[in-house]
Parts: C-alpha cells; structure tokens; sequence
C-alpha cells in the first residue's frame, strides 16, 4: 500500500475532516496556544525561552509534516512528544517560581 508523504493528507484521507482538525488540535493548535499564552503573559526575559523553544518545536515539526509523514514512524513521534513535554514542564515550573499568571 502506498502512503502520503504528508502528515496531512494522510490524516485526511486516512480518517476524514473530523480526525484532520482533531489532529490538528491535539499535535499543533492546543500545544501553539499554551506556548503563546505563557510567552505573553511572561515579564521575564529569562523565562521566555521554554516558550520559544516549544513554538519552535511545533513550527519544525508542522513544516516537517508537509514532506514527511511521521506520525507513523515511533523514532519521530518520541523526540516530538518528549520536547513538547519538556518545554512545557519548564513554562509551567517557571510559571510557578516567577508567579506569572
């Protein structure tokens, strides 16, 4: 069987509009909302860079995704849900040092 080389239209074809946008949701749009909500609700320089990062992670991965359909390949699918959970463990632990939000 022959595959897309896009997380995209694989997700598309595979599962429909419905599980396109859930899967949209879940690896990009919620991740980019709560990486955005930090960056601006953040006053400290210092503090910005786990929300960089995890931005920078979801425009990587999402870039990536256009050529490649990694969903379906674990060596991909562990680093991306391993940065995801490292940027936000360290927004969420300087949220509660710096008393951010």
């Amino acid at each position: 069987p022959s595959k897309a080389h896009s997380i995209y239209f694989e997700s598309l074809a595979v599962t429909g509009i419905v599980g396109f946008f859930t899967m949209l949701g879940a690896l990009f749009i919620f991740p980019f909302r709560f990486f955005i909500h930090y960056w601006n609700k953040s006053t400290i320089p210092e503090a910005l860079f786990p929300a960089l990062s995890g931005i920078m992670c979801l425009a990587t991965y999402a870039v990536l995704g256009l050529t490649q359909s990694w969903l379906t390949r674990n060596y991909n699918v562990v680093p991306f849900i391993l940065y995801l959970a490292v940027f936000m463990t360290a927004c969420k632990k300087n949220e509660a040092m710096n008393k951010i939000v």
